[in-house]
């Protein structure tokens, strides 16, 4: 009786090793995403810390745009006491994320949120292992105006992921943009 459950349990074991060893060794556009976005993409969303109590905010070239558009309000005059001396206001208040609980000139600003597509997959080997370079590609939608605070220019980006499958997982090689 106890030999019979010794082997039942043996073989559960082997098919199941087996069936793990095996894995997803092919690459599906799915699978392709989700590893891309691992490898590049940090966040879905751009974000910008605006920290308004800094005197050195005064000199950003995109404050009279900002202005006059009705986003921010400059304080040009004398700042005493910690008051900030950019404030958004208006519609710009809908791209105010956070801010931090410790210093209320902090203010964590959306600039614009990221979208990711798969371009293609080629499939092949590299070393005796299945490879699979992804195209993949990068835009930029919903983009504040804020994002005149910061120098990026919010262009979509092209590039070229390479994975090998090893140890029962896909690996990243080398990315390329």
């Amino acid at each position: 009786m106890m030999k019979r459950e010794f082997f039942l349990i043996g073989l559960v074991v082997l098919f199941s090793g087996c069936y793990m060893a095996t894995g997803n060794r092919t690459m599906d556009k799915t699978l392709a995403f989700d590893l891309v976005k691992k490898a590049i993409m940090l966040s879905d969303t751009v974000y910008f810390d605006l920290y308004t109590g800094n005197y050195r905010i005064l000199k950003n070239p995109a404050l009279p745009t900002l202005e006059r558009e009705n986003l921010i309000r400059v304080n040009r005059g004398r700042v005493i006491g910690g008051a900030p001396y950019v404030s958004v206001v208006g519609l710009g208040l809908k791209d105010v994320v956070s801010t931090s609980p410790t210093d209320s000139t902090e203010k964590r600003l959306r600039l614009a949120n990221k979208v990711l597509s798969i371009t293609g997959i080629t499939q092949d080997e590299e070393n005796g292992f299945p490879a699979a370079s992804v195209g993949y590609r990068i835009e930029y939608k919903d983009i504040s105006r804020l994002a005149l605070f910061q120098s990026e220019d919010f262009l979509a980006a092209t590039g070229t992921a390479r994975f090998q499958y090893k140890n029962g997982k896909w690996v990243r090689i080398h990315i390329s943009r």
